[in-house]
């Protein structure tokens, strides 16, 4: 029996029990369902929960359960000592929230278990407090002595139950008095006096910080030592037989710095040599000297985490790569590709057998042309590279409103790398052999040599065109019932513009020099392209007709539009020249329709001369007498 909430108790073992039990459990469990029924409470705790069991109020049992008890046990009120200690302890939310909160100087927290331990001795002094202060105040009223108070309290406080109260408390009354002194230090609740004066120090560290940095040092030296290396050239250091010295700054290491308080020097064992380097905090920093600086910045450093746009052409991305077979000379083909990231969508591509800014051009026209043939808007913003791209910077500045730089060798920072990797594992996977990559594990993904088929350049070249194909037409993961192609062309973003072809041509396209002839025409990659007016004259510098014609050949590889440039000054945009069938015999309404057209250029040409020799006028000089003011002597004055 026990008291529970100040109240006298009997559990439910206690009462049903042994191999004779005060009462039998089914006679128990008829007489709490009939108690229950009628409303009547016996039960102060439920048994709910691992290890808890129902504690009945005694005084609200039948009478006959009582006398049986009684007769049993004894008077419970004289056998059960009330403990005074455990009516009083309370919940200390601060107490909770101190601990829970609080920091050691590692800037780690505290540990669950420690939490509750600490908790507990503060709730447990709490009550102890409590008590203190009132048998004081009734001894003093009394005129009693005050000396052996905490000896009564220290037995309530070991009486409490371990599982229930799991304090570490003094047992000793005198160590216990101590204890509630320093916690209630001026009268306050001092929680800190509770934590251990031991957490977090570096008493029990082997391992100086001197050491670890030592150790850090040479670890991280050209040679890329094992960790056993390291501690062999440490165990060298503390032998005389090696000075390690600071490169940076030409500081020596002493050995002394290594010795114990008797001046022994300090051996570690590998294990401990591998436990420092390895520690979470040195790996970034070991890594950074050790390793790559890619390996280093994927492996160790924070990155952005991002989400894709909302609506296509607002970036696109761009990216470089080996095909994964090889040709026939045992060669690899290099591809260019645009990237759109929501469509997953490639729009645009080229390929070569070398890596040079030529196939970056050659993909950016590729892309132009598409945008021209779908009636498509030019992207916001260009990603790309910046090692490959650097040249060309000026360029994509005036083709793109942004442009990102990429790091190189940044595979996550490139939304094109995913891409491809996509592209890779999925419509080239479903569809080419030999597809994957020597370092996986799963057989399906890993590369057969002894099959590797190899194929001429073009037939590369047609196979990666028709896995673009595949890719772009296949159903979106995120859009339902759509295909990548149909959600580029569907979600394009509003805000976006028409390709601005006089400047995008100029900076990706061809050049070629020409001049203007017969004020009408220029040719170009041996066709004729006509001036779209005589007006396109006055911008000319003066006596020089040499202009630079710009110019993409478009996806039937036809020029059907050229861009004319002097120098910076751009001059008009000019379209080939038709002609039409000199027989009147054979000459068709098409005919006719050039025909007309033509002689409406030489008319306005014509007119336009015309009206420049109207606004001249027809200049006559007229000799006039010159009269003479001149004083001198004619036959002597110079002038006359």
């Amino acid at each position: 029996m026990e008291y529970y909430n100040n109240i006298l108790c009997i559990s439910v073992p206690e009462l049903t029990g042994g191999d004779n039990p005060i009462m039998s459990y089914v006679a128990y469990e008829s007489y709490s369902r009939r108690c229950k029924e009628k409303g009547i409470v016996i039960k102060a705790r439920e048994g709910k929960g691992e290890g808890n069991h129902a504690l009945l109020m005694y005084e609200n049992l039948r009478a006959d359960i009582k006398e049986a008890i009684y007769s049993r046990l004894g008077d419970p009120y004289k056998t059960v000592k009330q403990n005074l200690i455990k009516t009083l302890i309370k919940p200390d939310p601060k107490a909770l929230d101190y601990y829970q909160t609080y920091t050691k100087p590692d800037e780690t927290h505290l540990k669950d278990d420690t939490v509750r331990k600490y908790y507990t001795n503060a709730i447990v002094l709490n009550a102890v407090h409590e008590v203190y202060v009132m048998r004081r105040t009734m001894r003093k009223k009394m005129g009693g002595s005050t000396y052996n108070i905490f000896e009564k309290i220290a037995e309530s406080v070991n009486m409490l139950d371990a599982t229930e109260y799991p304090h570490t408390l003094p047992n000793h009354f005198r160590r216990l008095q101590d204890k509630y002194n320093e916690y209630m230090q001026h009268g306050q609740r001092n929680y800190m006096s509770l934590i251990h004066k031991g957490e977090c120090n570096q008493n029990s560290r082997k391992v100086s910080k001197k050491m670890e940095r030592l150790f850090c040092s040479l670890y991280t030296m050209d040679t890329r030592p094992f960790t056993s290396t390291v501690r062999d050239m440490y165990l060298l250091f503390l032998a005389g037989n090696i000075e390690v010295v600071d490169e940076k700054t030409g500081e020596m290491f002493y050995r002394h710095d290594f010795y114990d308080k008797k001046g022994n020097p300090l051996y570690i064992s590998e294990s401990t040599t591998w436990r420092y380097l390895k520690q979470p905090a040195n790996t970034p920093i070991l890594n950074k000297l050790r390793n790559s600086a890619i390996d280093h910045q994927t492996k160790d450093l924070p990155y952005n985490h991002r989400h894709k746009p909302e609506f296509t052409l607002s970036k696109v991305s761009f990216d470089d790569r080996n095909l994964p077979r090889k040709c026939a000379d045992g060669t690899f083909v290099w591809a260019y590709y645009a990237y759109e990231p929501l469509s997953g969508c490639f729009i645009g591509a080229s390929y070569g057998r070398d890596k040079n800014i030529e196939l970056v051009y050659e993909c950016f026209r590729d892309m132009y042309n598409m945008f021209l043939m779908y009636n498509l808007p030019w992207p916001a913003e260009g990603e790309v590279e910046r090692h490959l791209m650097s040249s060309i910077a000026a360029s994509l500045e005036a083709i793109f409103a942004n442009v990102r730089w990429c790091n190189p060798g940044n595979s996550r920072e490139k939304r094109a790398e995913h891409g491809i990797k996509g592209k890779k594992y999925g419509a080239e996977k479903r569809e080419q052999p030999n597809i994957g990559r020597w370092s996986n594990k799963h057989d399906a993904y890993q590369v057969n040599t002894d099959k590797d088929q190899r194929l001429s350049f073009d037939e590369l070249v047609a196979d990666d065109k028709k896995s673009i194909w595949d890719r772009n037409h296949e159903p979106h993961p995120d859009f339902s019932g759509k295909t990548r192609w149909q959600v580029l062309c569907e979600f394009v973003n509003p805000n976006l513009a028409k390709p601005q072809s006089r400047i995008i041509v100029r900076h990706i396209g061809h050049m070629t020099k020409t001049s203007i002839r017969n004020n009408d025409f220029v040719q170009c990659q041996y066709a004729d392209y006509a001036i779209e007016s005589t007006k396109v004259l006055s911008r000319l510098k003066p006596n020089n007709y040499d202009v630079q014609a710009y110019w993409i050949k478009n996806s039937d590889g036809n020029i059907p539009e050229i861009f004319l440039y002097q120098g910076d000054i751009f001059l008009c945009r000019a379209t080939k020249y038709e002609t039409y069938n000199e027989a009147l015999a054979e000459r068709t309404e098409k005919d006719e329709t050039i025909r007309i057209e033509h002689a409406k250029r030489q008319a306005n040409v014509i007119k336009t001369v015309k009206e420049g020799v109207e606004a001249l006028a027809k200049a006559v000089i007229i000799k006039t007498p010159i009269t003479r003011h001149c004083t001198q002597n004619p036959k002597q004055c110079r002038h006359c």
